[in-house]
């Protein structure tokens, strides 16, 4: 018998989570104290159950997300020596 549902469902790993916000950097959307979502992910991240639409706003995940991601900011370093150029 397959898993159900509710058990595939996990926090997204990608999360930046504080006291105050909650940031996802793959949707470029972060929650806050006055957004009801804000209390339902902290629920889940407790242990509730309940999933109340988290899925569909990608605070929580079923599959790996590691290969959805998108990049919003890249910073290269070509260089890790001193040229002495300045």
């Amino acid at each position: 018998m397959p898993p159900s549902a509710a058990t595939d469902l996990r926090l997204n790993p990608f999360l930046h989570i504080d006291a105050d916000r909650i940031y996802n950097p793959l949707t470029d959307r972060a929650l806050t104290p006055d957004d009801p979502d804000f209390a339902a992910l902290r629920e889940f991240m407790s242990g509730a159950s309940g999933s109340h639409g988290l899925e569909s706003g990608g605070w929580i995940v079923r599959d790996d997300v590691a290969r959805n991601y998108r990049l919003k900011i890249v910073s290269l370093e070509l260089m890790t020596a001193c040229n002495q150029k300045c």
